[in-house]
């Protein structure tokens, strides 16, 4: 199996910079894509520090920031806080 998030650090790049679709060592399929953020966002509490919900445009925000972070770091367990223990 191809590692693209690999392929993609190794190419020192960036969430700006843009992949070809036809890029078959760095465009993520996007089975395999799905795939990666179940294993690693499924179960996350979008929540603030008091708990509640977060807005809709925040929790956009938070999700793009886990999704970068765990494709640029490969950090593959998050805090417990984000996780909602």
């Amino acid at each position: 199996m191809t590692d693209y998030i690999k392929n993609i650090q190794d190419k020192k790049l960036t969430i700006y910079d843009e992949i070809d679709i036809n890029d078959p060592v760095l465009w993520i399929p996007t089975d395999t894509l799905e795939n990666i953020l179940n294993e690693n966002l499924v179960g996350l509490h979008l929540t603030n520090q008091q708990g509640k919900k977060l807005a809709n445009r925040s929790r956009s925000k938070k999700l793009k920031e886990l999704v970068s972070r765990y494709i640029w770091t490969r950090k593959q367990q998050f805090t417990n806080m984000e996780r909602g223990y």
